[in-house]
């Protein structure tokens, strides 16, 4: 059948893509291995363990088609050396993890994804942890037993390999997701390109943007390269695209290797972030639904919606269980980030002046002169049924109350087409003879203005800000000295510490028993253990200690938190009327202790 698109391939996928899947396989495994943990009283090195079998096992009855798998594979490469396409592919790849690896951006949310897998790295052979022990939880809540497994995964590499999970989360796969990134759109788009050099000049516009547009805090460029360590970064810039490459395969041949990738890629993004459950099932469900629609016969219609469940299975089936259990209206601090649709779009996009908009009329003018209208169509669909129920009050409040939450409603844009139509349109532009060279030379310029922005610090580049090239520890360094000095002179114990300092001191290590990362995450952990008091007490002094607004008396609220049960407290140089922080800290019996640094750390004797 024809589709209008490029034709059907001869087989399922190529070696290099079932090189990616089987290393995706080895997480799968690992992520199924650790979801148990949860469940079951196991350590980290039990999972590693697990999973190495797992994986191990087969290999006795599957060796004779590993070799032959290896042979093809080895053959394959030394087709595609003869062509310029593959070695700009690679020169992307290659780019991209650089990039990734080299581009330094602390980023706090670093302290809530990483203290557990700290946590049970350094506690090797003791059941793995399900939810963090704050000073004060210990023993109690499990609203927040966090399911993704990517940062333990950092610390079952780092206990292989002796090194630490903070290295191995930081510095090496960054590198190794940047690198995928390239190759993931690829996959998607030779799906619907004429020629693999419309698919290749579409990677180059989508990396473009990655490094041009910094025109948000959510953009495509923090979450494609440049936060491109943190599970959810890596499923929406690798695992999307490759979800949209599965299920037009599935839509279109519904081979039975089809349906165990999209059942493998809900593995995958359940052991990258919560957000899969809601995420991936709509990614798939909207783009294989739409894709039927345009493309496919009316006997199909069946497929599209067993593929959003095929993708849905294992989130489902972890999920469910603790969704109840992680939902609620009793949040201490609701964290509202969008509740509409044009909320969505100003916070992911930004204004119409904002590059990525840009490229998208552009590619919608590409598709139109090439003639891709089915495609368009396509994508049009595809945007109206993802668009439509988000512009509608009561849908969006539908949407907000069983599917997700304000918190992550904007992870819905990158569930539309945007940057697959900007790929595509681009694409589309190169394969129109007029335009042939006219368009490597607009992407060139496009990468010249990127490399100009960024050495001179100017908007919109989202290196703005950035330091680049470092190959350093994503922590601000000041902070990371300052956590590693308390970390070598303080025993063990429970600590208060300011903000910039309670997001690092848990990544580096779990010695210290931390009474908040960040603003809200201890302070809502004990309101959902019905402590609220004692969350608002303590969200209060640790603004104040931070330096952050706070609004009203904080003194009483620092004296209650102390009197809970902390061994030290430290005070940030920036905190408001520092004189008085260290009064309250003196008369409730701690001691200041003489250490080289611009923080104030109290201890309490014997402590």
């Amino acid at each position: 059948m024809a589709y209008g698109i490029i034709g059907p391939r001869a087989s399922a996928t190529d070696p290099a893509e079932n090189m990616l899947f089987l290393l995706l396989g080895v997480f799968a495994v690992f992520t199924l291995s650790y979801d148990i943990a949860v469940l079951v009283p196991i350590s980290l090195r039990d999972v590693t363990i697990i999973t190495a079998a797992a994986c191990l096992l087969p290999l006795g009855a599957l060796i004779r088609s590993t070799a032959i798998f290896l042979t093809g594979f080895a053959r394959y490469c030394g087709e595609r050396a003869r062509e310029a396409g593959s070695w700009f592919l690679l020169a992307c790849c290659l780019a991209a993890g650089a990039i990734a690896l080299l581009a330094n951006r602390p980023d706090a949310d670093d302290s809530f994804y990483l203290a557990r897998a700290v946590l049970d790295w350094e506690n090797w052979t003791s059941p793995i942890v399900p939810v963090y022990p704050f000073a004060f939880t210990e023993g109690s809540g499990t609203r927040f037993t966090s399911l993704p497994s990517w940062e333990h995964f950092a610390g079952a590499i780092a206990g292989l390999t002796g090194s630490h999970p903070l290295t191995i989360h930081h510095l090496v796969l960054p590198a190794l997701a940047g690198a995928a990134v390239p190759y993931a759109w690829f996959c998607a788009l030779t799906r619907i390109s004429h020629t693999n050099r419309a698919a290749l000049a579409g990677v180059a516009a989508i990396l473009l943007l990655m490094l041009l547009d910094g025109t948000t805090h959510r953009g495509v460029a923090y979450f494609g390269l440049l936060r491109i360590w943190q599970g959810k970064v890596v499923l929406t810039a690798v695992i999307a695209p490759l979800a949209i490459a599965v299920a037009l395969d599935t839509m279109r041949h519904g081979r039975p290797a089809d349906w165990v990738r999209l059942l493998l890629l809900g593995f995958v993004a359940m052991g990258l972030s919560t957000t899969a459950a809601f995420y991936l099932p709509i990614l798939v469900g909207l783009a294989a639904g739409s894709f039927w629609l345009v493309y496919l016969p009316p006997t199909r219609i069946w497929q599209p919606p067993l593929a959003a469940l095929a993708v849905f299975a294992y989130p489902a089936l972890a999920v469910v269980p603790f969704y109840r259990g992680l939902a609620g209206g009793d949040a201490l601090f609701p964290s509202v980030i969008a509740s509409n649709l044009h909320e969505i779009l100003l916070i992911v996009f930004g204004t119409v002046k904002a590059p990525t908009v840009i490229a998208l009329g552009a590619a919608v003018i590409g598709l139109a002169l090439a003639r891709r209208s089915r495609l368009l169509g396509w994508f049009t669909l595809w945007t109206a049924a993802l668009a439509v129920p988000l512009a509608w009050p009561p849908a969006a409040d539908f949407i907000v109350a069983r599917l997700t939450s304000t918190d992550a409603m904007w992870r819905l844009a990158y569930a539309g087409p945007v940057l697959l139509a900007i790929g595509a349109g681009i694409g589309a532009l190169i394969e129109l003879r007029p335009l042939r060279l006219l368009v490597p030379l607009g992407l060139a310029g496009g990468y010249a203005l990127a490399m100009f922005l960024a050495l001179r610090g100017l908007p919109p580049s989202p290196f703005v800000g950035l330091r680049f090239p470092t190959l350093a520890l994503k922590i601000e360094p000041g902070a990371l000295t300052a956590s590693r000095l308390l970390l070598d002179r303080l025993p063990a114990g429970r600590l208060l510490a300011p903000r910039e300092l309670s997001t690092v001191l848990p990544m580096l290590s779990g010695r210290q028993r931390l009474a908040n990362f960040r603003e809200f995450d201890a302070p809502k952990q004990l309101v959902f253990d019905g402590r609220r008091k004692l969350g608002e007490e303590l969200a209060l002094a640790h603004d104040w200690i931070s330096g952050l607004p706070f609004a009203g008396d904080p003194r009483p609220a620092l004296a209650a938190v102390m009197r809970a049960g902390l061994d030290t407290v430290v005070l940030s140089p920036a905190t408001a009327n520092l004189a008085a922080a260290e009064t309250v800290v003196v008369e409730e019996g701690f001691q200041r202790l003489d250490l080289p640094t611009s923080y104030l750390v109290f201890r309490r004797p014997g402590g």
